[in-house]
């Protein structure tokens, strides 16, 4: 007669009931992941978000200190030193206490009250000011050569070589200027505009004559040496 041992019958690796993840367990850990991950990009969002504010932030600061700086370095150089108006039937010829000091002009226009970025202003300025805050370093612009490329080996008497340059290279400079601060659309413009002071031409360590001239020769190394060019 044959007898069945169950307890065999229960290790019998074939009859085990096999394991692994149900449907619900996979979509549960799924879910879980996708979550995970969701939080992890937030997070990573809201960190570049911060770089990024931080770092404008900066740029802002930097940009408003060059301003102040800059727009400082124009107020103490203005020729008009006391910005108070002219007295009625004052004497302009008078360079007493009353006048003195108020040379050239400064400009402030609001246009329109009610929108303050309509907001101009205008001065003349002079680096040879000597104040406690204002230095001495001229205002530089573009400058072109008046007349043919030619006419600035014969007359280099103008605007472009005003900054010493015996060369021409598209620029001037000068310690007198006229600074106007506006805004349009929004961005803040400064514009300069020099006032000229020629160099001496003729006649001094700055003179450049053509070197063919029988009167008058050159009378500094760089002049001989830019004539020589030709």
């Amino acid at each position: 007669m044959f007898s069945l041992n169950t307890s065999q019958l229960r290790s019998n690796p074939i009859t085990q009931r096999a394991s692994g993840f149900t449907l619900i367990e996979m979509l549960v850990a799924t879910a879980l992941v996708v979550l995970m991950m969701t939080i992890f990009a937030e997070v990573f969002q809201m960190a570049s978000g911060s770089m990024v504010l931080q770092r404008t932030i900066a740029e802002n600061d930097q940009q408003v200190r060059t301003f102040v700086t800059v727009m400082r370095a124009d107020l103490q150089k203005r020729t008009f030193r006391k910005v108070i108006p002219y007295f009625p039937r004052e004497d302009f010829n008078d360079q007493g206490e009353s006048f003195n000091g108020r040379e050239g002009y400064f400009y402030v226009s609001l246009n329109d009250p009610n929108n303050a970025s309509d907001t101009v202003l205008q001065m003349t300025v002079d680096a040879s000011i000597k104040t406690e805050l204002a230095d001495d370093t001229p205002y530089y612009g573009k400058a072109t050569v008046l007349g043919p490329a030619a006419a600035f080996r014969s007359n280099p008497n103008q605007p472009e070589s005003d900054d010493g340059q015996i060369v021409p290279n598209g620029a001037a400079s000068s310690s007198a200027a006229e600074v106007c601060y506006f805004v349009r659309n929004g961005t803040l413009y400064r514009r300069v505009v020099l006032l000229r002071q020629p160099l001496s031409v003729v006649g001094s360590a700055n003179a450049c004559v053509p070197p063919d001239n029988d009167t008058v020769q050159p009378k500094s190394a760089a002049c001989v040496a830019y004539f020589n060019q030709g």
